[in-house]
C-alpha cells in the first residue's frame, strides 16, 4: 500500500450519512458536527474522472468519500456506493449487540442506511478526523479517529478505526471496518476508570 498524504476530516463521523432528519453515521458511529440534513435519495451518480473520459481510479473514489463527508455533501458520498454494497462493522456479539444493535453485516444500500438510523437513536458524533489514506489497487483504507458521546448516559468516548474500501467500476462495493469496541462498551455500561 502507498501513502499520498493526510487529509482531515470533520464534522461527519465514519461512513458519514444523514438519516430521515437526523445526524447519523455508520461504523462505531458517523454524526456528526453538522445541523440535521434531509434524508438521502437514491441516486445511482458517482464521481467523475478530472475530465470526463477514463475510468474513476480508487484513489479518486475514496478521496471523493472522505471529502463528501467533510463537506457535509452526503448525497455525493451516498452516490458513491454500489446499490449492492456489502457493509461490515464487527459481526453480531451478543453481550455487545445488545449495547450497539447497528453492528452487524449489512448488504445492499437500503439495509446500510437503516443500520446508520438505529446507530443515530444511541451515538452522538463529537468529531471525526481521516487521519491517514492509503491505497492499493482497488482497495483504500482510512485511518481515522472519532470522539462520540453515548445518547443514553451522556458518557463520551474515543475510537481509532481503519476503514476499509474496495472500489468496483467507481462505487463502493465492500465497506469494512475494523476497530476496537471496548471504549464504547465501557461508555454504554458506564464503567468507571
Amino acid at each position: 500500500m502507498t501513502n499520498r498524504g493526510i487529509k482531515k476530516v470533520q464534522g461527519v463521523g465514519r461512513r458519514g450519512f444523514v438519516v430521515s432528519s437526523a445526524v447519523a453515521t455508520v461504523g462505531a458511529g458517523v454524526g456528526a458536527l453538522i445541523s440535521p440534513a434531509p434524508a438521502f435519495a437514491q441516486t445511482k451518480s458517482g464521481p467523475s474522472s478530472a475530465k470526463g473520459r477514463g475510468p474513476i481510479t480508487t484513489r479518486q473514489v475514496a478521496e471523493a468519500w472522505f471529502s463528501s463527508l467533510e463537506q457535509n455533501k452526503l448525497l455525493e458520498a451516498q452516490a458513491l456506493l454500489d446499490e449492492n454494497i456489502l457493509w461490515e462493522n464487527i459481526p453480531v456479539t451478543p453481550g455487545v449487540s445488545d449495547l450497539a444493535p447497528w453492528l452487524g453485516t449489512y448488504r445492499g444500500v437500503p439495509a446500510v442506511l437503516k443500520s446508520i438510523e438505529v446507530w443515530a437513536k444511541h451515538v452522538r458524533l463529537l468529531s471525526f478526523k481521516l487521519l491517514r489514506l492509503m491505497v492499493d489497487g482497488p482497495e483504500a483504507v482510512g485511518i481515522v479517529h472519532e470522539h462520540a458521546q453515548c445518547v443514553a448516559n451522556g458518557n463520551e468516548y474515543n475510537v481509532h478505526a481503519a476503514e476499509n474500501i474496495r472500489v468496483e467500476g467507481g462505487k463502493i462495493t465492500h465497506y469494512r471496518v475494523y476497530w476496537d469496541i471496548s471504549p464504547l462498551i465501557k461508555a454504554f455500561r458506564n464503567i468507571e476508570s
